[in-house]
């Protein structure tokens, strides 16, 4: 609950400090001028002694990172066309006992998201809002290597990806030409087609499609934007 209550928040204090900004200040977004911006998202967890539906856990550690472009042409006055390219790198490593037997699981993926996208902005002042739709395609590769005192295991995927997605931020002009920008992922559909095969034998196939409506920080990107041709257009509004 303290998830989406801390991005309304955020979302809150923005748009106030948007309207109690100078009147005298404008930042436009013309057609022809443009954008890239660099973000990076991290998680990382690790638990000891723990238990999970029965099973004990001795340690368990995740890591999952993510580094993104995106690039942006605005068409029109605050409305852009795009292109996201994301890498993604996720760990984990487990030793636990399932059925009382010791067992060691390493697990890497890496993903690569190539994604076209549209961005909406709103407001005049150095407090921007946008909205951005992102129809994204992924493709990546993964192993698992499970350890026993009997038996040890190789599984090897491959995983493909079809997003659409809703993702709403905040951009700040800290100057005329840099923003500090926050963006979430709200709503989306992903449509997820993977193919594994045990020990180069064994080959099978999983679809899933998922709707998400959560709200999640932890998939919160913050980073800094650069915006080019736009300096000249971020001139005083004539005075009353």
């Amino acid at each position: 609950m303290k998830k989406p209550v801390l991005f309304i928040i955020l979302f809150s204090c923005s748009f106030f400090l948007y309207a109690q900004e100078t009147a005298n200040t404008e930042f436009a977004l013309p057609k022809g001028s443009g954008f890239i911006t660099p973000t990076f998202n991290l998680k990382q967890s690790s638990a000891t002694n723990t238990q999970v539906l029965g099973v004990q856990i001795d340690e368990r550690y995740n890591l999952d990172y993510s580094v993104n472009f995106n690039w942006g042409y605005f068409l029109k006055k605050d409305f852009s066309i795009g292109l996201q390219l994301t890498y993604n790198n996720t760990r984990e490593d487990i030793t636990y006992y399932p059925n009382s037997v010791y067992t060691v699981s390493n697990y890497y993926n890496n993903m690569i998201y190539l994604t076209p996208n549209i961005r909406n902005y709103f407001g005049a002042g150095r407090f921007k809002a946008f909205a951005q739709t992102n129809l994204g395609f992924a493709y990546g590769q993964g192993l698992r290597r499970t350890y026993t005192d009997e038996n040890d295991s190789k599984t090897d995927y491959k995983k493909m990806e079809v997003t659409i997605a809703v993702q709403p931020g905040i951009a700040v002009f800290v100057a005329d030409f840099m923003t500090v920008e926050l963006s979430i992922n709200l709503i989306g559909f992903t449509s997820t087609l993977e193919k594994s095969t045990l020990n180069n034998t064994y080959e099978s196939t999983k679809k899933t499609n998922t709707v998400d409506f959560d709200i999640n920080v932890l998939s919160m990107q913050i980073g800094l934007g650069f915006y080019f041709n736009s300096k000249k257009y971020a001139k005083p509004k004539p005075k009353n």
